[in-house]
């Protein structure tokens, strides 16, 4: 710099403005604009971040960028600086020195924090696998970020920038919140992360059928999310005679493979979804065993469920659980009954008779008394008797 424009901008310091500083937390790959206090559009100014140009405009109206990589993408309207699809990195102090229409220098500074929040390995992740959710503030920020989860919005343990959820559950899917706050308590920025739980695969554990009737081997996944199936199928353990149909894609879309799958198995010849379930028909004896139902993902990730078959011969059947506990005690009460019954009719009989010996008793005493006493003569004989002596 010249030392004419040396002097020329000592003399301009002597009339310096600076204005405070102002602090904003944008998202990553927001747009931030920035202004340029009292500067004047007609004058030079400068714009710089953390001390390094990002562009200059002198008099002329011709700019002059800097050589740093946020030059390359930072635009000007007027005298405010734009910055497009903000990244980490960009957080920093950034300060406009320009001239005011009455040629005193100005300086506007902005202090951005920028925020970002992210899922790892992925925001759609198998069920019972782990999860880590970050949430990271760059500029060196000492704001405190608080996980927030869903379905309730409470908070998730105690404020920190990473938490990491083992063997997510459907219950942990959802829209988890980054709170941040800065160092007097206000709530500055909220980064918001959706989770996709895909699974488990869900069928009965145990299922009954007649000899000779008709099951469905139900096998469902609840969410798909946007991971593509790309194979899978129904398997018996241990192997037997029965051939069961897999999974197969055609042009993306999802069908059952037929090829070999035996006349007794029955499925859907539609484009399949989530509903992986078949009915095996014309049941026998043999046909009890464990059937386990596989769906694979891309990725090579997998998910599994197993239902027990039990082919019944005659009546017999199975009660549940909650069947037989109702059936146990609904006995209980039964065989309480009768005691407290048996216990009732047998006092009462030990009191009848207990009574009846009193009454007994009572009438016994009472003719052995009048025994005792002989009834007075009538009056005739004892005249006759009185007459003899």
């Amino acid at each position: 710099m010249s030392s004419s424009k040396t002097l020329l901008w000592f003399t301009f310091a002597l009339f310096l403005t600076v204005k405070e500083a102002k602090v904003e937390y944008s998202k990553i790959k927001d747009t931030v604009t920035l202004d340029c206090g009292d500067a004047d559009f007609n004058k030079e100014y400068e714009w710089k971040y953390n001390d390094a140009r990002i562009i200059q405009m002198g008099t002329r109206g011709l700019p002059k960028k800097g050589n740093i990589a946020l030059a390359r993408k930072a635009k000007l309207n007027g005298v405010k600086l734009i910055i497009p699809s903000l990244e980490l990195s960009d957080s920093g102090k950034y300060s406009c020195i320009g001239l005011t229409p009455n040629n005193q220098l100005t300086i506007q500074e902005h202090q951005i924090y920028v925020v970002t929040a992210s899922v790892s390995p992925s925001d759609t992740v198998l069920t019972s696998n782990n999860v880590t959710l970050k949430c990271e503030v760059g500029g060196g920020s000492t704001a405190q970020a608080q996980w927030i989860k869903p379905p309730g919005f409470e908070p998730y343990g105690r404020p920190e920038n990473t938490v990491t959820l083992s063997s997510v559950t459907p219950a942990e899917a959802g829209i988890w919140t980054c709170q941040v706050t800065d160092n007097g308590g206000s709530v500055v920025k909220k980064m918001e992360v959706g989770i996709t739980v895909i699974g488990p695969l869900t069928s009965p554990w145990e299922t009954v059928a007649p000899l000779g009737g008709s099951v469905e081997l139900s096998c469902f996944l609840p969410t798909l999310g946007n991971l593509q199936i790309v194979g899978g199928g129904w398997s018996r353990n241990p192997p037997g005679n029965i051939h069961l149909p897999t999974l197969s894609t055609n042009l993306k879309r999802l069908y059952w493979d037929k090829t070999n799958v035996s006349s007794r198995v029955t499925f859907s010849h539609e484009e399949l979804s989530t509903n992986f379930s078949v009915t095996l028909s014309k049941l026998e004896v043999d046909d009890t065993g464990v059937y386990v139902c596989t769906v694979v993902l891309e990725g090579e990730k997998s998910l599994k469920t197993v239902t027990n078959l039990k082919v019944t011969v005659g009546q017999e059947f199975m009660l549940s659980p909650i069947s037989c506990a109702f059936v146990a005690i609904l006995t209980a009460w039964v065989i309480l009954i009768v005691l407290i019954s048996i216990i009732a009719v047998k006092h009462y009989c030990k009191m009848y008779n207990r009574f009846s010996y009193l009454k007994a008793h009572c009438e016994r005493l009472q003719n052995e008394r009048m025994a005792e006493f002989s009834p007075p003569l009538p009056r005739s004989q004892y005249r006759a008797e009185h007459y003899l002596y």
